[in-house]
Formats: C-alpha cells, sequence, structure tokens
C-alpha cells in the first residue's frame, strides 16, 4: 500500500473546476513534483492534502489512514510556502521552534530540536538574526527548518524557491533534496519550473487544466512523453507538419523530403500528424542511414552551454541545440545548412 493515495480528488469553485478526477500514489520517503502552467490546478491539489481546501469529491488517505475530513493541525504535515510567512518579530530561532511551542514541547527538547534543525539547513550562525537581516534563500531555508521541526509525516512545498533569483534558487533546491535524502521523508513539491522538478524528483506529474497528463520518472517524462502537451510543455520540441505515405511504417515526408520515424502511428483517426523531434536530437551535416534535411539558419541564439540556431526547413521554423565551447564554429544568419537525426530520434504525432 502507497504511503500517501489520492482518490478521484475533485474541486470545483462555483462553476470552475479547478481539479477533476486527480489519482496518486506516493510510496514512502519519494519526493515527487506537482509541474504545470499556472491555473492547472497544483497547488490546489497540495491546499487539499494539506487541509487548506475541501475536496468536492474524492479521497486522502495518509498512511492508510483516511484525513479527508481532519482540519490542517490535525494532519502532521509541514509546509513550506512561496512567500516564506516567516514571522517577521521573531528570531531565526523563535520561528523554527514556534510549532513545537504552540504543541506544548518541554523547553529543553524545543532547544535540542531546534538547533538540529538549524544545523541541517546550515544557519546555526544566523540564529539570532530577523527575517529582514536574512536574505531571501535564507529566509526560506529556516522556513524548511520550521516545517521540519515538528517531524511531519508530509513535507508540502508550494513552490518554495519563486521568489528567489537564479543562482540561489539552484542552490536551494539542491539543499531541499539533501536534506529530503537524509530524512527520508515522503515529499510533495509544486513547481511550473520543468527543471527544477526534472533535476530533484523522483517522479514528476505532469498536470493540464486541473487532471493528470502524465506520471513517470524524469527521463521517462522527458524522453517517452505521452501526450503532446508533456512534450511541449516538458522541455523544447519542434514539430512540423508532414505529408502521409505509411503511419504504420513510419513513413511520411516533409515537403519533397522523405522521413522515417521508428515510433509510427496505426492510424490518423482523422488528426493531422505532425513529426516532433527535440532540438538536441538534430546533428549539424548530413549523415548516411540517417534523416537529412536542408534548411537555412534564420536566428541564433546564446544560452550559455548551448547555442540554439533556428532554421527555416521547408517554410517550418526548427531548432537546433549545440553544445558551446571556445573553438565552435558558428555559421551565420542565412547559411543554407544541412541537418540530420535518427530515426529513434523523432516521434509522430
Amino acid at each position: 500500500m502507497a504511503f500517501l493515495e489520492l482518490s478521484h480528488l475533485c474541486k470545483d469553485f462555483g462553476s470552475t473546476v479547478a481539479v477533476q478526477e486527480f489519482q496518486l500514489e506516493v510510496d514512502q520517503g519519494d519526493f515527487v513534483s506537482l509541474l504545470g502552467p499556472s491555473g492547472c490546478g497544483k497547488t490546489t491539489v497540495l491546499r487539499m492534502v494539506a487541509g487548506f481546501e475541501k475536496p468536492t469529491s474524492g479521497q486522502i488517505v495518509v498512511g492508510g489512514r483516511d484525513i479527508t475530513s481532519l482540519p490542517p493541525n490535525r494532519r502532521n504535515m509541514g509546509m513550506v510556502f512561496q512567500n516564506y510567512a516567516l514571522f517577521p518579530h521573531m528570531t531565526a530561532v523563535e520561528n523554527v521552534s514556534y510549532g513545537l511551542r504552540v504543541a506544548g514541547q518541554p523547553k529543553k527538547e524545543i532547544e535540542v530540536r531546534v538547533k538540529e534543525m538549524l544545523e541541517l539547513v546550515q544557519l546555526s550562525h544566523l540564529a539570532s538574526r530577523y527575517p529582514y537581516q536574512l536574505s531571501g534563500g535564507q529566509q526560506q531555508r529556516v522556513a524548511l527548518a520550521r516545517a521540519l521541526a515538528i517531524r511531519p509525516a508530509l513535507l508540502l512545498l508550494d513552490e518554495p524557491l519563486s521568489a528567489l533569483d537564479a543562482k540561489v534558487r539552484a542552490e536551494v533546491r539542491e539543499e531541499i533534496r539533501r536534506i529530503q535524502t537524509r530524512l527520508g521523508i515522503t515529499t510533495i513539491f509544486v513547481t511550473h519550473d520543468q527543471e527544477e522538478a526534472m533535476s530533484i524528483s523522483d517522479r514528476v506529474v505532469v498536470m493540464s487544466q486541473g487532471h493528470i497528463e502524465q506520471v513517470g520518472a524524469p527521463a521517462e517524462i522527458y524522453n517517452y512523453p505521452m501526450t503532446e502537451f508533456t512534450a511541449r510543455f516538458v522541455g523544447h520540441l519542434n514539430l512540423m507538419h508532414v505529408d502521409v505515405i505509411s503511419l504504420p511504417k513510419g513513413l511520411v515526408k516533409i515537403g519533397a523530403t522523405q522521413v522515417h520515424a521508428s515510433q509510427s502511428l496505426e492510424s490518423a483517426n482523422g488528426h493531422q500528424i505532425r513529426l516532433a523531434i527535440r532540438p538536441e536530437e538534430l546533428i549539424p551535416g548530413h549523415v548516411e542511414g540517417h534523416n537529412n534535411l536542408f534548411g537555412k539558419i534564420s536566428a541564433i541564439t546564446y544560452l550559455g552551454p548551448i547555442v540554439r540556431l533556428q532554421l527555416e526547413v521547408e517554410g517550418a521554423q526548427i531548432s537546433m541545440d549545440m553544445f558551446n565551447e571556445r573553438k565552435l564554429q558558428i555559421p551565420s544568419v542565412g547559411t543554407e545548412y544541412e541537418v540530420s537525426f535518427h530515426p529513434d530520434a523523432c516521434w509522430l504525432l
């Protein structure tokens, strides 16, 4: 039996359906991310688990116990919010100890636990500082320590990194994963940032318009998307309209060029067929046995370690990613260019 079971969860706000038929099982100690665009229902799911929202229908079970109707203070969950939610008039020590004091823990036990938590988030040297004296990353670590101090059965993280700058965000997410792994605490992490979800999760739940599009390990979600939404939302994707030669054989045409996709379709079912391929799967130049396309470079974008070339191919715009290096020879805009890709690298939608 899974540690956390969400069965047929639905949530309506008047005539608006925020979450529909949401079903998920999470094992003890797993780190699961709810990933999707704003308004897809991911935070509503988290708030129902926390008890801040009551489901319209469905069931929430933790450790074999139905908690669907329990108030938040009886669910034994720690929550970290996007805006930190620290008490401004309390020091880091006082913020971390707050939940323990409310629970009536003995003073000596509180002191030991708070010291342990501040050491865990590497903030012992800032214990006496107030929130305004801490950076955003430090405040979020205090909030994490406070959530963990009460020894929760579940850790719930609601876009905790979105208010931080890019460098600090990367550091804090690694810290969260380190702490979660060390403690072995079951964690639900809400984010709209695919890089965050992919880099620290055991499993990713891709959501759209209140329902689940796909659940899987990060590599599975990225390399084998089951829906067009997942393919588009997770990573960059090239989509090219094609003419069908033989769907069961994976043969199509882009303009006058025949293309073979090893992942084929049985039928079109009345839908328009498109060829999908990731930018990093395209290779410069002609390769025998691969699909080869001619195009013209229309734009070049530098993305740090990646250089993205935009090409116009048979009236369509596609992107190709190359690893940046000092000796990389980059063609200029307007240059005729040939790219290739293996049949295994593309699939039909």
